[in-house]
C-alpha cells in the first residue's frame, strides 16, 4: 500500500512527521508511552486448569485495583503449548505505580498457593512486548 501514510514517511526518510504522527496515535490508543502493558502467564499441564486460573486472577485484579487497570484475556500465547504445558496470558494496561505491582504480587501470591491450581506455574512480566 504505497499510499500509506507511514511508507510514505519512510520513502521520504521524515523521521520528525513520523514520530509525530506515531505519538499522536499511541497517546489516541492509551498505547506506551502513556501506559505500561504487564501480563500474567499461567502454564500447567491441564488447559481447563490454567484457563481458569487466568479468569479467577482477572477477576481478583478487576476487585482489587478499583478499575485502575484495563484487562485483557485469558489469551492463549502465540505457542500454547510448550513441552506438554499449556500457556495462557491476562494482559493489563495501566500506568504502572507501587500500588499496581502490590495487587500483581497479591494475585501471583494467592493464586500460586490456591490448592484448586496445584501444578501450575504463575509468573507476572513488564512490558511483556520486549
Amino acid at each position: 500500500t504505497p499510499e500509506n501514510e507511514t511508507i510514505q514517511q519512510a520513502a521520504r526518510q521524515d523521521y520528525e512527521d513520523f514520530y509525530r504522527s506515531e505519538i499522536m496515535l499511541r497517546k489516541l490508543q492509551n498505547a506506551p508511552p502513556f501506559t505500561d502493558f504487564l501480563s500474567v502467564t499461567v502454564s500447567g499441564q491441564d488447559e481447563e486448569q490454567v484457563v481458569n486460573c487466568c479468569r479467577c486472577i482477572k477477576k481478583f485484579l478487576e476487585q482489587v485495583s478499583g478499575h485502575k487497570m484495563v484487562l485483557y484475556g485469558p489469551t492463549p500465547l502465540p505457542v500454547v503449548k510448550v513441552n506438554n504445558r499449556y500457556r495462557y496470558r491476562v494482559n493489563i494496561s495501566c500506568k504502572l505505580d507501587k500500588n499496581v505491582r502490590a495487587c500483581i504480587s497479591a494475585a501471583v501470591i494467592e493464586f500460586s498457593t490456591d490448592k484448586r491450581f496445584r501444578g501450575v506455574s504463575i509468573y507476572a512480566d513488564n512490558d511483556p512486548i520486549d
